[in-house]
Protein backbone atom coordinates (compact mmCIF):
# COMPACT_ATOMS: atom_id res chain seq x y z
CA UNK A 1 0.00 0.00 0.00
CA UNK A 2 1.45 3.20 -0.84
CA UNK A 3 1.74 6.06 1.41
CA UNK A 4 -0.79 8.28 -0.02
CA UNK A 5 -3.15 5.22 0.50
CA UNK A 6 -2.05 4.45 3.89
CA UNK A 7 -3.38 8.38 4.73
CA UNK A 8 -6.21 7.82 2.93
CA UNK A 9 -7.33 4.52 5.03
CA UNK A 10 -6.64 6.03 7.97
CA UNK A 11 -8.92 9.03 7.02
CA UNK A 12 -11.47 7.33 6.02
CA UNK A 13 -11.42 5.20 8.93
CA UNK A 14 -11.54 7.62 11.29
CA UNK A 15 -14.13 9.89 9.64
CA UNK A 16 -16.29 7.07 9.91
CA UNK A 17 -16.46 6.61 13.30
CA UNK A 18 -16.54 10.49 13.58
CA UNK A 19 -19.43 10.65 11.05
CA UNK A 20 -21.40 7.92 12.84
CA UNK A 21 -21.69 10.42 15.93
CA UNK A 22 -21.79 13.64 13.41
CA UNK A 23 -24.90 12.26 12.11
CA UNK A 24 -26.64 12.40 15.47
CA UNK A 25 -26.89 15.85 15.22
CA UNK A 26 -27.33 16.28 11.43
CA UNK A 27 -30.45 15.27 9.48
CA UNK A 28 -29.58 13.02 6.43
CA UNK A 29 -30.85 15.10 3.74
CA UNK A 30 -28.44 17.73 4.74
CA UNK A 31 -25.02 15.49 5.47
CA UNK A 32 -23.84 14.25 2.47
CA UNK A 33 -20.42 11.80 2.62
CA UNK A 34 -18.09 14.85 1.60
CA UNK A 35 -19.56 16.59 4.99
CA UNK A 36 -18.54 13.77 6.64
CA UNK A 37 -14.91 12.96 5.38
CA UNK A 38 -13.55 16.33 4.54
CA UNK A 39 -10.14 14.73 4.06
CA UNK A 40 -10.51 12.66 1.32
CA UNK A 41 -14.06 14.48 -0.77
CA UNK A 42 -11.74 15.57 -3.79
CA UNK A 43 -10.61 12.26 -4.17
CA UNK A 44 -13.97 10.24 -4.56
CA UNK A 45 -16.44 12.67 -6.73
CA UNK A 46 -19.54 10.70 -5.78
CA UNK A 47 -22.23 13.49 -6.29
CA UNK A 48 -25.13 15.20 -4.28
CA UNK A 49 -28.73 14.96 -4.98
CA UNK A 50 -31.07 16.23 -3.11
CA UNK A 51 -33.67 15.53 -5.19
CA UNK A 52 -33.98 11.65 -4.53
CA UNK A 53 -33.69 12.20 -1.10
CA UNK A 54 -37.56 13.98 -0.64
CA UNK A 55 -39.70 11.30 -0.32
CA UNK A 56 -38.45 10.36 3.06
CA UNK A 57 -39.14 14.26 4.58
CA UNK A 58 -41.98 15.77 3.35
CA UNK A 59 -43.04 18.82 6.14
CA UNK A 60 -47.05 18.25 5.65
CA UNK A 61 -47.18 15.37 7.73
CA UNK A 62 -47.98 14.70 11.39
CA UNK A 63 -46.07 15.25 13.75
CA UNK A 64 -47.51 14.91 16.69
CA UNK A 65 -46.07 11.24 17.49
CA UNK A 66 -42.85 12.40 16.85
CA UNK A 67 -42.99 15.35 19.20
CA UNK A 68 -43.80 13.34 22.10
CA UNK A 69 -40.88 10.82 21.44
CA UNK A 70 -39.00 14.16 21.56
CA UNK A 71 -39.85 15.42 24.63
CA UNK A 72 -39.62 11.54 26.47
CA UNK A 73 -36.38 11.02 25.06
CA UNK A 74 -35.15 14.11 26.51
CA UNK A 75 -34.97 12.01 29.78
CA UNK A 76 -33.49 9.16 28.19
CA UNK A 77 -30.51 9.04 26.24
CA UNK A 78 -29.89 6.47 23.48
CA UNK A 79 -27.11 4.34 23.74
CA UNK A 80 -24.92 3.16 20.88
CA UNK A 81 -22.52 0.84 20.65
CA UNK A 82 -20.08 1.38 17.90
CA UNK A 83 -17.16 -1.32 16.29
CA UNK A 84 -14.11 0.13 15.65
CA UNK A 85 -12.19 -0.63 12.51
CA UNK A 86 -8.97 -2.51 13.04
CA UNK A 87 -6.10 -2.42 10.53
CA UNK A 88 -4.72 -5.39 12.13
CA UNK A 89 -5.78 -8.96 13.05
CA UNK A 90 -6.46 -7.87 16.37
CA UNK A 91 -10.29 -8.60 18.30
CA UNK A 92 -11.34 -4.60 17.75
CA UNK A 93 -12.48 -3.12 20.44
CA UNK A 94 -15.74 -1.47 21.44
CA UNK A 95 -17.26 1.21 23.86
CA UNK A 96 -20.51 2.79 24.11
CA UNK A 97 -21.37 5.78 23.54
CA UNK A 98 -24.25 7.58 24.84
CA UNK A 99 -26.11 10.33 22.85
CA UNK A 100 -27.22 12.73 25.17
CA UNK A 101 -29.12 14.81 22.59
CA UNK A 102 -32.34 14.40 22.14
CA UNK A 103 -33.66 12.55 18.66
CA UNK A 104 -34.67 15.24 15.81
CA UNK A 105 -36.41 12.30 13.80
CA UNK A 106 -34.03 12.25 11.22
CA UNK A 107 -30.37 11.73 12.11
CA UNK A 108 -29.49 9.37 10.35
CA UNK A 109 -26.17 8.66 8.52
CA UNK A 110 -26.30 9.27 4.77
CA UNK A 111 -25.84 5.93 2.86
CA UNK A 112 -22.85 7.71 0.13
CA UNK A 113 -21.31 7.14 3.85
CA UNK A 114 -21.41 3.34 3.22
CA UNK A 115 -21.10 3.48 -0.70
CA UNK A 116 -17.72 6.00 -0.33
CA UNK A 117 -15.99 3.48 1.66
CA UNK A 118 -16.85 0.54 -0.47
CA UNK A 119 -15.34 2.32 -3.54
CA UNK A 120 -12.08 1.74 -1.19
CA UNK A 121 -12.90 -1.76 -0.60
CA UNK A 122 -13.47 -0.41 3.33
CA UNK A 123 -16.15 -1.38 5.17
CA UNK A 124 -17.06 1.60 7.57
CA UNK A 125 -17.92 0.75 11.39
CA UNK A 126 -21.51 -0.05 12.07
CA UNK A 127 -23.02 1.55 14.69
CA UNK A 128 -25.65 -1.07 16.41
CA UNK A 129 -28.91 1.07 17.94
CA UNK A 130 -29.87 -0.26 21.22
CA UNK A 131 -33.44 -0.67 21.40
CA UNK A 132 -36.08 -3.74 23.14
CA UNK A 133 -35.27 -7.16 21.62
CA UNK A 134 -38.14 -8.50 19.42
CA UNK A 135 -40.20 -11.22 20.76
CA UNK A 136 -39.17 -14.24 19.44
CA UNK A 137 -42.39 -16.26 20.90
CA UNK A 138 -44.57 -16.26 17.89
CA UNK A 139 -47.95 -15.64 18.64
CA UNK A 140 -50.58 -16.98 16.89
CA UNK A 141 -50.82 -14.25 14.13
CA UNK A 142 -48.93 -14.13 11.36
CA UNK A 143 -45.83 -12.01 11.62
CA UNK A 144 -45.88 -8.83 9.12
CA UNK A 145 -42.46 -7.43 8.81
CA UNK A 146 -43.09 -4.08 7.37
CA UNK A 147 -39.86 -1.80 6.05
CA UNK A 148 -40.23 1.66 5.78
CA UNK A 149 -40.18 5.36 7.82
CA UNK A 150 -42.06 5.56 11.56
CA UNK A 151 -41.91 7.76 14.15
CA UNK A 152 -40.79 10.69 11.91
CA UNK A 153 -43.06 13.32 10.08
CA UNK A 154 -42.85 12.08 6.43
CA UNK A 155 -45.10 10.83 4.08
CA UNK A 156 -43.90 7.72 4.13
CA UNK A 157 -44.30 6.93 7.40
CA UNK A 158 -48.15 8.49 7.53
CA UNK A 159 -48.33 5.28 5.62
CA UNK A 160 -47.20 3.38 8.22
CA UNK A 161 -48.98 4.60 10.71
CA UNK A 162 -52.08 4.28 9.18
CA UNK A 163 -52.14 1.02 7.34
CA UNK A 164 -50.75 -0.44 10.24
CA UNK A 165 -53.24 0.90 12.79
CA UNK A 166 -55.78 -1.99 11.36
CA UNK A 167 -52.77 -4.68 10.35
CA UNK A 168 -51.17 -5.36 13.97
CA UNK A 169 -55.05 -6.62 14.80
CA UNK A 170 -54.82 -9.07 12.76
CA UNK A 171 -50.79 -9.56 12.46
CA UNK A 172 -47.51 -9.55 14.66
CA UNK A 173 -45.95 -6.66 13.34
CA UNK A 174 -42.28 -5.74 13.56
CA UNK A 175 -41.47 -2.65 11.63
CA UNK A 176 -37.75 -1.75 10.34
CA UNK A 177 -37.73 1.47 10.84
CA UNK A 178 -36.04 3.81 8.59
CA UNK A 179 -35.19 6.99 10.16
CA UNK A 180 -36.19 5.78 13.30
CA UNK A 181 -33.21 6.36 15.95
CA UNK A 182 -34.81 3.58 18.66
CA UNK A 183 -36.45 6.50 21.12
CA UNK A 184 -39.69 5.16 23.25
CA UNK A 185 -42.61 5.06 21.73
CA UNK A 186 -45.80 4.06 22.42
CA UNK A 187 -46.94 2.10 18.93
CA UNK A 188 -48.82 -1.11 19.02
CA UNK A 189 -46.20 -3.56 17.42
CA UNK A 190 -42.82 -3.44 17.41
CA UNK A 191 -39.66 -0.96 15.65
CA UNK A 192 -36.58 -1.74 15.52
CA UNK A 193 -34.13 0.95 13.58
CA UNK A 194 -33.39 -0.15 10.46
CA UNK A 195 -30.38 2.43 10.03
CA UNK A 196 -26.80 0.35 10.68
CA UNK A 197 -23.98 1.96 9.95
CA UNK A 198 -23.69 4.09 6.40
CA UNK A 199 -27.04 1.74 5.43
CA UNK A 200 -29.62 4.37 6.32
CA UNK A 201 -32.72 1.48 4.42
CA UNK A 202 -32.02 -1.63 6.25
CA UNK A 203 -30.80 -3.64 3.07
CA UNK A 204 -27.55 -5.30 4.91
CA UNK A 205 -29.24 -6.88 7.13
CA UNK A 206 -32.40 -7.39 5.69
CA UNK A 207 -31.49 -11.02 5.31
CA UNK A 208 -30.85 -11.80 8.66
CA UNK A 209 -33.97 -9.83 9.58
CA UNK A 210 -35.97 -12.35 7.55
CA UNK A 211 -34.01 -15.35 9.03
CA UNK A 212 -34.32 -13.98 12.39
CA UNK A 213 -38.07 -13.00 12.93
CA UNK A 214 -39.05 -15.32 9.74
CA UNK A 215 -41.84 -13.43 8.80
CA UNK A 216 -44.69 -14.63 7.19
CA UNK A 217 -44.92 -11.73 4.89
CA UNK A 218 -42.58 -8.30 3.78
CA UNK A 219 -43.86 -5.19 2.80
CA UNK A 220 -41.61 -2.43 1.83
CA UNK A 221 -42.78 1.37 1.64
CA UNK A 222 -39.84 3.17 -0.47
CA UNK A 223 -39.32 4.21 -3.67
CA UNK A 224 -39.36 1.94 -6.71
CA UNK A 225 -35.16 1.86 -7.17
CA UNK A 226 -34.85 1.20 -3.38
CA UNK A 227 -36.95 -1.82 -3.44
CA UNK A 228 -35.75 -3.28 -6.41
CA UNK A 229 -32.79 -3.91 -4.54
CA UNK A 230 -34.90 -5.21 -1.31
CA UNK A 231 -35.76 -7.72 -4.42
CA UNK A 232 -32.72 -8.33 -5.43
CA UNK A 233 -31.33 -10.15 -2.22
CA UNK A 234 -34.80 -11.08 -1.09
CA UNK A 235 -34.43 -14.57 0.14
CA UNK A 236 -36.62 -17.34 -1.87
CA UNK A 237 -39.87 -18.32 -0.12
CA UNK A 238 -41.10 -15.16 1.54
CA UNK A 239 -43.52 -13.09 -0.11
CA UNK A 240 -42.52 -9.31 -0.85
CA UNK A 241 -44.40 -6.72 -1.18
CA UNK A 242 -43.25 -3.34 -2.69
CA UNK A 243 -45.13 -0.03 -2.17
CA UNK A 244 -43.97 2.31 -4.48
CA UNK A 245 -44.97 6.07 -5.49
CA UNK A 246 -43.95 7.26 -8.97
CA UNK A 247 -43.99 10.88 -9.40
CA UNK A 248 -42.93 10.85 -13.34
CA UNK A 249 -41.76 8.97 -16.63
CA UNK A 250 -38.62 6.96 -17.56
CA UNK A 251 -38.01 4.51 -14.74
CA UNK A 252 -35.24 2.06 -14.87
CA UNK A 253 -35.63 -1.01 -16.93
CA UNK A 254 -32.96 -2.80 -15.02
CA UNK A 255 -35.49 -2.12 -11.91
CA UNK A 256 -38.13 -3.26 -13.19
CA UNK A 257 -36.46 -6.74 -14.05
CA UNK A 258 -36.23 -7.13 -9.64
CA UNK A 259 -39.70 -5.69 -9.20
CA UNK A 260 -41.38 -8.48 -11.32
CA UNK A 261 -39.84 -10.55 -8.71
CA UNK A 262 -41.88 -9.35 -5.83
CA UNK A 263 -44.94 -11.30 -4.56
CA UNK A 264 -46.67 -8.14 -5.37
CA UNK A 265 -45.94 -4.93 -6.75
CA UNK A 266 -48.28 -2.02 -5.50
CA UNK A 267 -48.41 1.56 -6.82
CA UNK A 268 -50.07 4.06 -5.44
CA UNK A 269 -51.59 5.45 -8.91
CA UNK A 270 -52.30 4.04 -12.40
CA UNK A 271 -50.16 6.42 -13.46
CA UNK A 272 -47.16 4.79 -11.85
CA UNK A 273 -48.18 1.01 -13.03
CA UNK A 274 -48.58 2.56 -16.70
CA UNK A 275 -44.90 4.49 -15.75
CA UNK A 276 -43.51 0.90 -14.67
CA UNK A 277 -45.06 -1.43 -17.69
CA UNK A 278 -43.32 0.89 -20.20
CA UNK A 279 -39.93 0.38 -18.58
CA UNK A 280 -40.45 -3.33 -18.89
CA UNK A 281 -42.52 -4.11 -15.63
CA UNK A 282 -44.56 -7.49 -16.69
CA UNK A 283 -45.84 -8.05 -13.00
CA UNK A 284 -49.59 -7.79 -11.66
CA UNK A 285 -51.80 -4.95 -11.72
CA UNK A 286 -52.27 -3.32 -7.89
CA UNK A 287 -53.13 -0.40 -7.07
CA UNK A 288 -53.83 0.95 -3.75
CA UNK A 289 -54.10 4.69 -3.30
CA UNK A 290 -53.35 7.01 0.29
CA UNK A 291 -56.05 8.10 2.81
CA UNK A 292 -56.84 11.01 4.64
CA UNK A 293 -57.73 11.25 8.62
CA UNK A 294 -60.76 13.64 7.38
CA UNK A 295 -61.40 13.64 12.00
CA UNK A 296 -58.26 15.72 11.58
CA UNK A 297 -58.16 17.42 8.62
CA UNK A 298 -61.65 19.10 7.70
CA UNK A 299 -63.15 23.08 7.31
CA UNK A 300 -63.26 25.67 10.14
CA UNK A 301 -63.78 29.44 10.07
CA UNK A 302 -61.01 31.35 7.67
CA UNK A 303 -60.60 34.21 9.57
CA UNK A 304 -60.12 32.71 13.14
CA UNK A 305 -57.59 30.12 11.70
CA UNK A 306 -55.71 33.55 10.73
CA UNK A 307 -56.36 34.55 14.21
CA UNK A 308 -54.77 31.31 15.51
CA UNK A 309 -51.63 31.27 13.31
CA UNK A 310 -51.12 35.46 14.13
CA UNK A 311 -51.14 36.30 10.33
CA UNK A 312 -50.85 40.16 10.37
CA UNK A 313 -53.04 40.96 7.17
CA UNK A 314 -55.85 42.57 6.64
CA UNK A 315 -59.13 41.63 6.88
CA UNK A 316 -59.88 41.36 3.57
CA UNK A 317 -56.61 39.66 2.60
CA UNK A 318 -56.86 36.92 -0.33
CA UNK A 319 -54.16 34.02 0.49
CA UNK A 320 -52.83 31.44 -1.55
CA UNK A 321 -50.95 29.33 -0.49
CA UNK A 322 -48.28 26.50 -1.45
CA UNK A 323 -48.17 23.55 1.32
CA UNK A 324 -44.83 21.46 0.30
CA UNK A 325 -41.64 20.88 1.17
CA UNK A 326 -38.30 23.53 -0.14
CA UNK A 327 -36.93 21.35 -2.17
CA UNK A 328 -36.07 21.24 -5.73
CA UNK A 329 -38.78 18.92 -7.28
CA UNK A 330 -41.74 21.05 -5.27
CA UNK A 331 -40.04 23.74 -7.39
CA UNK A 332 -41.45 26.57 -4.74
CA UNK A 333 -39.12 29.08 -6.89
CA UNK A 334 -41.97 28.61 -9.67
CA UNK A 335 -44.92 29.24 -7.36
CA UNK A 336 -43.53 32.37 -6.76
CA UNK A 337 -42.75 33.46 -10.32
CA UNK A 338 -46.30 32.75 -11.46
CA UNK A 339 -47.99 34.43 -8.03
CA UNK A 340 -45.81 37.50 -9.16
CA UNK A 341 -46.81 37.37 -12.38
CA UNK A 342 -50.46 36.76 -11.70
CA UNK A 343 -50.83 40.00 -9.39
CA UNK A 344 -48.90 42.47 -12.04
CA UNK A 345 -50.93 41.46 -15.11
CA UNK A 346 -54.28 41.89 -13.17
CA UNK A 347 -53.38 44.53 -10.73
CA UNK A 348 -54.81 42.27 -7.48
CA UNK A 349 -53.62 44.50 -4.72
CA UNK A 350 -55.16 42.13 -2.04
CA UNK A 351 -53.51 39.23 -2.70
CA UNK A 352 -50.55 36.99 -0.62
CA UNK A 353 -48.84 34.32 -0.84
CA UNK A 354 -48.28 31.70 1.91
CA UNK A 355 -45.83 29.34 1.95
CA UNK A 356 -45.64 27.04 4.21
CA UNK A 357 -42.44 24.78 4.30
CA UNK A 358 -38.99 25.29 6.66
CA UNK A 359 -36.86 27.55 5.44
CA UNK A 360 -33.50 25.91 6.11
CA UNK A 361 -33.86 22.77 3.65
CA UNK A 362 -32.37 21.81 0.21
CA UNK A 363 -34.24 24.43 -1.77
CA UNK A 364 -34.36 28.38 -2.49
CA UNK A 365 -33.72 31.49 -0.23
CA UNK A 366 -37.49 32.05 -0.70
CA UNK A 367 -37.13 35.83 0.91
CA UNK A 368 -34.67 36.50 -1.69
CA UNK A 369 -36.88 34.80 -4.98
CA UNK A 370 -39.68 36.80 -3.56
CA UNK A 371 -37.36 39.92 -3.78
CA UNK A 372 -35.75 39.40 -7.31
CA UNK A 373 -39.84 38.90 -8.55
CA UNK A 374 -41.07 42.46 -6.62
CA UNK A 375 -43.14 40.25 -3.90
CA UNK A 376 -41.02 40.36 -1.17
CA UNK A 377 -44.14 42.62 0.73
CA UNK A 378 -46.93 39.75 -0.35
CA UNK A 379 -45.06 36.79 1.00
CA UNK A 380 -45.84 34.93 3.87
CA UNK A 381 -43.99 32.09 5.33
CA UNK A 382 -45.25 30.00 8.25
CA UNK A 383 -43.29 27.29 8.58
CA UNK A 384 -40.22 26.22 10.59
CA UNK A 385 -37.00 27.93 10.90
CA UNK A 386 -35.68 24.02 10.18
CA UNK A 387 -37.26 21.25 9.03
CA UNK A 388 -36.77 19.41 12.21
CA UNK A 389 -39.07 21.69 14.25
CA UNK A 390 -42.27 21.07 12.79
CA UNK A 391 -45.99 21.22 13.57
CA UNK A 392 -48.81 18.96 14.46
CA UNK A 393 -51.50 17.87 12.10
CA UNK A 394 -53.88 20.26 13.97
CA UNK A 395 -51.64 23.13 13.59
CA UNK A 396 -51.64 22.13 10.13
CA UNK A 397 -55.43 22.27 9.88
CA UNK A 398 -55.38 26.11 10.65
CA UNK A 399 -52.60 26.75 8.14
CA UNK A 400 -55.21 24.98 5.09
CA UNK A 401 -58.15 27.09 6.49
CA UNK A 402 -56.58 30.37 6.42
CA UNK A 403 -56.24 30.23 2.66
CA UNK A 404 -58.74 30.97 -0.01
CA UNK A 405 -57.02 29.04 -2.49
CA UNK A 406 -54.12 26.24 -2.63
CA UNK A 407 -51.48 26.06 -5.71
CA UNK A 408 -48.91 23.63 -6.14
CA UNK A 409 -45.97 23.83 -8.56
CA UNK A 410 -44.70 20.42 -8.06
CA UNK A 411 -42.69 18.37 -11.43
CA UNK A 412 -44.69 15.29 -10.10
CA UNK A 413 -46.39 13.69 -7.26
CA UNK A 414 -46.46 10.12 -6.30
CA UNK A 415 -49.93 10.68 -4.30
CA UNK A 416 -49.99 14.73 -3.22
CA UNK A 417 -51.18 14.43 0.29
CA UNK A 418 -50.97 18.38 0.86
CA UNK A 419 -53.65 18.68 -1.78
CA UNK A 420 -55.58 15.77 -0.66
CA UNK A 421 -55.30 17.49 2.93
CA UNK A 422 -56.41 20.68 1.54
CA UNK A 423 -59.40 19.66 0.07
CA UNK A 424 -60.17 17.74 3.10
CA UNK A 425 -60.34 21.25 4.63
CA UNK A 426 -62.56 22.47 1.70
CA UNK A 427 -60.06 24.97 -0.10
CA UNK A 428 -60.04 24.92 -3.58
CA UNK A 429 -57.33 23.43 -5.71
CA UNK A 430 -54.78 24.18 -8.65
CA UNK A 431 -52.69 21.84 -10.09
CA UNK A 432 -50.11 20.86 -12.43
CA UNK A 433 -52.10 17.95 -14.80
CA UNK A 434 -50.07 15.25 -14.81
CA UNK A 435 -48.34 11.96 -12.46
CA UNK A 436 -50.88 11.28 -9.19
CA UNK A 437 -52.01 14.85 -9.32
CA UNK A 438 -53.33 14.64 -12.72
CA UNK A 439 -55.45 11.07 -11.69
CA UNK A 440 -56.82 11.31 -8.44
CA UNK A 441 -57.30 14.93 -7.99
CA UNK A 442 -60.38 15.20 -9.94
CA UNK A 443 -62.21 18.54 -8.31
CA UNK A 444 -58.82 20.49 -9.50
CA UNK A 445 -58.42 23.20 -11.57
CA UNK A 446 -55.27 21.32 -13.79
CA UNK A 447 -52.66 23.05 -15.60
CA UNK A 448 -51.48 21.93 -18.50
CA UNK A 449 -47.77 20.97 -18.69
CA UNK A 450 -45.98 21.28 -21.87
CA UNK A 451 -42.74 20.66 -21.39
CA UNK A 452 -40.45 18.26 -19.51
CA UNK A 453 -37.30 17.86 -17.37
CA UNK A 454 -34.99 15.14 -16.53
CA UNK A 455 -33.96 14.94 -13.04
CA UNK A 456 -30.56 14.10 -12.31
CA UNK A 457 -28.99 11.28 -11.66
CA UNK A 458 -32.36 9.09 -11.25
CA UNK A 459 -33.60 10.14 -15.10
CA UNK A 460 -36.95 10.38 -14.17
CA UNK A 461 -39.49 12.61 -16.14
CA UNK A 462 -40.62 15.42 -14.54
CA UNK A 463 -43.31 18.10 -16.06
CA UNK A 464 -43.27 21.90 -16.28
CA UNK A 465 -46.19 23.93 -15.50
CA UNK A 466 -47.29 26.50 -18.13
CA UNK A 467 -46.86 29.69 -17.02
CA UNK A 468 -49.83 31.54 -18.86
CA UNK A 469 -52.77 28.94 -17.85
CA UNK A 470 -51.78 28.92 -14.38
CA UNK A 471 -51.87 32.74 -14.21
CA UNK A 472 -55.80 32.68 -15.52
CA UNK A 473 -56.75 29.59 -13.20
CA UNK A 474 -55.65 32.00 -10.38
CA UNK A 475 -57.56 34.67 -11.86
CA UNK A 476 -60.99 32.86 -12.38
CA UNK A 477 -60.83 31.71 -9.03
CA UNK A 478 -59.92 34.94 -7.33
CA UNK A 479 -62.65 36.48 -9.36
CA UNK A 480 -65.59 34.11 -8.86
CA UNK A 481 -66.36 33.42 -5.04
CA UNK A 482 -68.87 30.76 -6.56
CA UNK A 483 -66.68 28.79 -8.75
CA UNK A 484 -64.17 28.59 -5.32
CA UNK A 485 -67.29 27.37 -3.48
CA UNK A 486 -68.04 24.77 -6.28
CA UNK A 487 -64.59 23.64 -5.96
CA UNK A 488 -64.09 23.29 -2.35
CA UNK A 489 -67.49 20.94 -1.98
CA UNK A 490 -66.37 18.45 -4.49
CA UNK A 491 -63.09 17.88 -3.66
CA UNK A 492 -64.00 17.83 0.10
CA UNK A 493 -66.99 14.91 -0.92
CA UNK A 494 -64.49 13.38 -3.40
CA UNK A 495 -61.92 12.91 -0.54
CA UNK A 496 -64.89 12.20 2.15
CA UNK A 497 -65.44 9.17 -0.11
CA UNK A 498 -65.08 5.15 1.22
CA UNK A 499 -61.89 4.99 -1.47
CA UNK A 500 -59.50 6.98 0.51
CA UNK A 501 -60.13 5.81 4.05
CA UNK A 502 -57.24 4.50 5.45
CA UNK A 503 -59.35 1.65 6.57
CA UNK A 504 -60.05 0.96 3.72
CA UNK A 505 -56.75 1.03 2.33
CA UNK A 506 -55.76 -1.59 4.78
CA UNK A 507 -57.99 -3.89 3.82
CA UNK A 508 -56.78 -4.15 0.42
CA UNK A 509 -53.04 -5.08 1.87
CA UNK A 510 -54.84 -7.70 4.32
CA UNK A 511 -56.17 -8.73 0.71
CA UNK A 512 -52.68 -9.39 -0.95
CA UNK A 513 -51.04 -10.52 1.71
CA UNK A 514 -50.78 -14.21 2.43
CA UNK A 515 -52.58 -15.64 5.49
CA UNK A 516 -50.93 -19.05 6.29
CA UNK A 517 -47.09 -20.03 7.31
CA UNK A 518 -44.99 -19.91 4.13
CA UNK A 519 -44.01 -23.05 3.51
CA UNK A 520 -40.85 -22.34 0.87
CA UNK A 521 -36.87 -22.93 1.94
CA UNK A 522 -35.01 -19.51 1.75
CA UNK A 523 -32.75 -19.59 -0.63
CA UNK A 524 -28.71 -19.78 1.10
CA UNK A 525 -27.13 -18.09 -1.85
CA UNK A 526 -26.39 -14.24 -0.85
CA UNK A 527 -26.34 -11.71 -3.99
CA UNK A 528 -23.67 -8.57 -3.89
CA UNK A 529 -25.58 -5.38 -2.72
CA UNK A 530 -25.37 -2.02 -4.59
CA UNK A 531 -26.89 0.54 -2.09
CA UNK A 532 -28.38 3.42 -3.97
CA UNK A 533 -27.30 6.79 -3.18
CA UNK A 534 -30.51 8.32 -3.29
CA UNK A 535 -31.32 8.59 0.44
Amino acid sequence: MTQSNISLHAALSACCVSAATACLEEPCWRTSWVSCFPNVKSRLPISQNPIAMNKHSNIHQKASTTKSVRQQAKSAPVSVQKKSVSKTKSKPSSQTVAATRSPSGMAVMSSGVAIAAAQLGMQPPVVHTTVQPVNQVRSHKPRLLWIGDVLVPTGFATVTHAVLNHLHHDWEVIVSGVNYEGAPHELPYQVIPAWQGGDMWGMNRFQHLCTEFDPTAVVINNDWWNVAQFAKIAPAGIPVIGYMPVDGGNLDPEAMVELNKLHAAVWYTDFGHQAACSAGFTGGRHIIPHGIETEVFQPSDRLAARRLLGLKVPSNAFIVGNVNRNQPRKRLDLTIQIFAAWIKQHNVTNAHLLLHCAQKDTGWDLRRVAAYYGVADRLILTGAEDIRDLQDAQSLRHIYNCLDMQMTTTLGEGWGLTTMEGMACGIPQIVPDSSALGEWAMPAVKVPCSRTLIHPEINTEGALVDEAPFVAALQALYQSKAARGRLAAEGLAHVRGETFRWETVARQFQALLPTAPRQAKRRQETQPLQLSSRS
